[in-house]
C-alpha cells in the first residue's frame, strides 16, 4: 500500500537512505566482532592494486608526467570533489583555469568552454569512451554526478591523438572510481536551502584479482533562489507561493545506478564490465531579460533525460611485445521536450506548442596497441597505435498543435518519425622519444572519416500538416590531423613544453540537417572546421610546498562553423563556414591581424610545516585571459566566453578533525548574442565551507554566493543567489 502512496522519486530516495543505514549498521557490527576477538582470517585479503581510480578508463597523455605542478591546471581528483562538496561534472571542471562554465539558456544545459572552444568542439569521454549525444554533439554536464568519479582529466588545446575525432578544442575524460579494499563504502546525504536533497551510496569490494562496485545517487531540487538584488525584466519571472524569490520552472531531478565488475589477475592485465542507468527530468526557466522579441518566450520542460550504457573494457600485456587495449561500448540517450503555451505550463494552445521525443544510440569500439621498441641508458622509444569505429543513430518523433482545428481544444498532429544514421572511423599513431631522461619528443598523426548513411527530410507538402519524407544529400568528409609536442626537464621539479597541433571537428547532424522548429535552413554541405594550436608551458615545484603551472597559447581556426542569422526569406538562420578566427590574448586594435598569446596560470602553496592550531594551510589561485574574434567577418561575434576570469582561495585545517575553506571567483562580462546587442555584466562571487571529521563520518556545511550577487552567464537568465547546504558523509575502507 505504501508503494501506491510514494512517488517513484520518493521510493528511490528512501531506498538509498535505507541501504545506507543497513550498510553502516553492518559495518559497526563487523567492527564490534573484530574487537571481540573473532578470527581475523575471515577478513584477511590480498590486494595488489590499492588505487581508487579506474586506471583502465584513463587516456595516458604521452610525454606528460604526473607531478603536482603539471596536474595543477588539468585534473580534479577525488579528494577535491569531496572536500568542496561538488555534485556534478560541470561544477568540478569550472575550478580549473581556462575553463568557462556556461548555461545554454533556452535548454537549461550546463556546458563549458576550454580556451574558447565550446562543448561541440570538445571531446567528452567517460573512461575514455566518447559520450556526446549523436544528434547535436552536446551533453548536459550537470546531468553527470560525481559520486562515483575517481578523477576528471581536462586537456585544453592539444590533447592525445588517441582521443580520436572531434577533440578539436581539447578533451574532458571522466574517470570512474574503483574499490581498493575488501570493504570500501562511501555514502552521503544532504539538504540545501532551496528544498534540495542529495543521497548517494557506493558499495565496493576488492579481493585479490576481483573487484566490484555498486553506485547509486539521487539529487532532487525544487527550485533555486534568486538574488535579492534581482529586478524583473520584461516579465515577472518570480514564482510566488512559498517565496517570491523562487525561480520559476528551475527544478531538476537526477538519479543514477551503476555496476562495475572487474578482473585484474596481474599488473597490466585487466577486464571489466560497466553498466549504468541515468534518469533525469528538468524544467527550463523562462527568459527574463530586456529583449521583447516573441521568440524569446519559451515555456519548456524535459519530462525525461535518460542515458543507458554498457561498456566492456579490457587490456592485456603481450609480454615483451607490448600491450593491447580494447573498449566496446553502447550508449542510449533518450529525452523528451514539451513546449507549452504559457507560464502556467498547462496547455498547448499555440502554434509554437509541441511535444517531441528523441531516441539516440551510439555504439562502437577501438583497438589500441602500444609497445616500447628501444630501451637503453640514453634513449627510449615507444609508440601507440589506435583504430576506432563509431556508429551513431538518431530518431525523433514530433507533434504539432493544429490551431486551425479549434481554438478551444488541443488537437495534436503526429508528424512522421525521421531517422539519421552515420558512422565515423579513424586511425592514429602517437610516438614518444625520450633522450637522457631530459627530452621527450612526441609526434602524432591521425586520419578520420565520417559518412552519413541515412538523413531523412520531413517535408510539409501542403502547409496543412500533410507530410512526406525524403532524403537529404549525404556527402562524406575526411580529415588528416597531426601534432608535435616537446618536453624539456632540465632539473628535478622543472618542466618546459612546446607544442603545435592541427585538429578537426566534423559538423554534427543538427548543424547540417535541422530546421530548428522552422527557424533555420539546413546545410548538408557544411564542411569540417579545424584549428591549429600553439602552446608554451612551464611547470615547477621549485620551492617545497609551492606548485606553479604557467602557459601561453593561441589557436587559429579555419572553416569556422557559426550560426548566421537573417539568411532566409523569413529571417531564418543557417549554420555556415564563416572563414577564419583566432583565439588569443590581448589585441593591439580591432583591425589587427596579430595578437599576443593568451596567458593562463595556476599556483598553489601549502605551508611545509605544522604548528599549534595549524595542521595545514594552503593558498591557491588561477586565472586566464582570452579574446575570440572572427577575422573574416569581425562583426560576427563569439558568445558566452568572458575575456578574463580568476579564482582563488584558502584551505585551513587548524586541527586534524576540522577543515575550513574560502574561495572567490571573478569573471568579466560576456556577449550573449552574435550581434553584440545583448551582454552580461562582470561579477565576483564568494563561497565558504567547513567540515568536521569524526572517525568514519564527515559533517559538511557551506554557503555559496555569500554576498547574494545577482549575476548571469547568459543575458536574461539570472543564476542562483545565496544558498546554504549541509551534508553527512560516511567513508570506510577495511
Amino acid at each position: 500500500m505504501l508503494s501506491n502512496i510514494l512517488t517513484a522519486k520518493d521510493r528511490i530516495k528512501y531506498f538509498i537512505i535505507v541501504i545506507t543505514f543497513l550498510v553502516v549498521n553492518s559495518v559497526s557490527n563487523i567492527s564490534a566482532a573484530e574487537k571481540a576477538g573473532n578470527d581475523s582470517s575471515v577478513y584477511s585479503h590480498d590486494i595488489t592494486d590499492t588505487s581508487d581510480v579506474y586506471s583502465l578508463g584513463k587516456i595516458i597523455i604521452t610525454g606528460r608526467q604526473d607531478s603536482k605542478a603539471e596536474n595543477l591546471s588539468r585534473c580534479i581528483d577525488r579528494k577535491t570533489l569531496n572536500e568542496k562538496s561538488i555534485t556534478d561534472v560541470a561544477q568540478a571542471i569550472s575550478l580549473l583555469p581556462g575553463v568557462t562554465l556556461t548555461n545554454v539558456s533556452g535548454r537549461n544545459e550546463r556546458q563549458v568552454y576550454l580556451h574558447g572552444f565550446n562543448s561541440q568542439q570538445i571531446g567528452l569521454f567517460i573512461d575514455g569512451i566518447p559520450i556526446y549525444v549523436p544528434y547535436d554533439g552536446n551533453v548536459d554536464l550537470a546531468r553527470f554526478t560525481t559520486f562515483d568519479v575517481g578523477e576528471i582529466n581536462v586537456e585544453k588545446g592539444i590533447s592525445s591523438i588517441l582521443y580520436g575525432t572531434n577533440a578539436m578544442g581539447g578533451a574532458i575524460n571522466i574517470v570512474g572510481g574503483k574499490p581498493s579494499a575488501l570493504l570500501d563504502i562511501s555514502a552521503k546525504t544532504g539538504v540545501n536551502s532551496d528544498k534540495g536533497t542529495i543521497n548517494a551510496l557506493n558499495i565496493g569490494s576488492r579481493r585479490g584479482a576481483w573487484y566490484g562496485l555498486l553506485s547509486m545517487s539521487y539529487i532532487d531540487q525544487d527550485y533555486y533562489t534568486l538574488s535579492k538584488d534581482y529586478k524583473p525584466g520584461a516579465v515577472v519571472i518570480k514564482k510566488g507561493g512559498e517565496g517570491d524569490d523562487e525561480r520559476n520552472n528551475s527544478y531538476h531531478t537526477d538519479y543514477k545506478i551503476a555496476v562495475k565488475a572487474g578482473y585484474n589477475p596481474a599488473p597490466g592485465d585487466e577486464i571489466s564490465l560497466i553498466a549504468s542507468m541515468q534518469r533525469g527530468e528538468k524544467g527550463v526557466p523562462p527568459y527574463a531579460g530586456a529583449d521583447t522579441a516573441s521568440s524569446r518566450w519559451k515555456y519548456w520542460k524535459w519530462p525525461y533525460w535518460d542515458k543507458n550504457s554498457v561498456y566492456l573494457i579490457s587490456k592485456w600485456q603481450l609480454g615483451n611485445m607490448g600491450y593491447i587495449k580494447m573498449p566496446v561500448y553502447m550508449d542510449n540517450f533518450r529525452n523528451s521536450l514539451f513546449a507549452y503555451s504559457d507560464s502556467t505550463y498547462s496547455g498547448f494552445k499555440k502554434k509554437s506548442a509541441f511535444k517531441s521525443w528523441y531516441n539516440d544510440y551510439a555504439a562502437g569500439s577501438s583497438i589500441e596497441y602500444g609497445a616500447e621498441f628501444v630501451k637503453s641508458r640514453s634513449i627510449t622509444d615507444s609508440a601507440k597505435v589506435n583504430v576506432q569505429y563509431k556508429n551513431d543513430y538518431h530518431s525523433e518523433k514530433n507533434t504539432s498543435y493544429d490551431t486551425s482545428k479549434s481554438a478551444a481544444t488541443q488537437v495534436f498532429v503526429d508528424k512522421p518519425d525521421i531517422h539519421f544514421r552515420e558512422y565515423t572511423c579513424g586511425a592514429g599513431v602517437e610516438n614518444e622519444l625520450v633522450i637522457n631522461g631530459v627530452w621527450s619528443i612526441v609526434p602524432g598523426a591521425a586520419f578520420n572519416y565520417r559518412k552519413m548513411i541515412t538523413a531523412e527530410n520531413l517535408i510539409d507538402t501542403t502547409s496543412v500538416f500533410k507530410y512526406s519524407v525524403d532524403q537529404f544529400p549525404k556527402p562524406g568528409m575526411s580529415a588528416v590531423d597531426g601534432q608535435l609536442a616537446v618536453y624539456y626537464r632540465p632539473a628535478l621539479g622543472h618542466t618546459l613544453s612546446a607544442s603545435v597541433a592541427r585538429r578537426t571537428r566534423f559538423p554534427n547532424i543538427k548543424e547540417r540537417y535541422s530546421y530548428k522548429l522552422g527557424s533555420a535552413i539546413p546545410n548538408p554541405d557544411l564542411k569540417p572546421e579545424y584549428s591549429i594550436h600553439y602552446q608554451l608551458g612551464y611547470s615547477t615545484n621549485i620551492i617545497k610546498g609551492l606548485h606553479t603551472d604557467v602557459s601561453l597559447f593561441e589557436s587559429q581556426l579555419y572553416n569556422v562553423i557559426q550560426s548566421v542569422t537573417q539568411v532566409g526569406p523569413n529571417g531564418e538562420s543557417q549554420s555556415r563556414n564563416t572563414g577564419r578566427a583566432r583565439y588569443a590574448g590581448y589585441e593591439y586594435d580591432t583591425t589587427s591581424k596579430w595578437a599576443l598569446p593568451a596567458p593562463e596560470a595556476s599556483v598553489e602553496y601549502t605551508l611545509p610545516f605544522k604548528t599549534e592550531f595549524l595542521n595545514s594551510l594552503s593558498l591557491w589561485a588561477n586565472g586566464s585571459y582570452i579574446t575570440c574574434r572572427n577575422l573574416t567577418t569581425p562583426s560576427l561575434l563569439f558568445v558566452d566566453e568572458p575575456k578574463s576570469q580568476m579564482r582563488g582561495g584558502v584551505d585551513y585545517k587548524p586541527f586534524s578533525m576540522l577543515r575550513l575553506s574560502f574561495d572567490t571567483q571573478y569573471e568579466s562580462g560576456r556577449i550573449s548574442s552574435s550581434s553584440g546587442l545583448w551582454r552580461t555584466s562582470a561579477f565576483t562571487l564568494f563561497n565558504a565551507r567547513c567540515a568536521i571529521d569524526v572517525k568514519w563520518f564527515t559533517i559538511n556545511a557551506g554557503c555559496t554566493n555569500i554576498s547574494d550577487v545577482n549575476y548571469s552567464y547568459t543575458e536574461g537568465y539570472p543564476e542562483e543567489g545565496r544558498a546554504m547546504y549541509a551534508e553527512l558523509c560516511f567513508n570506510l575502507k577495511k
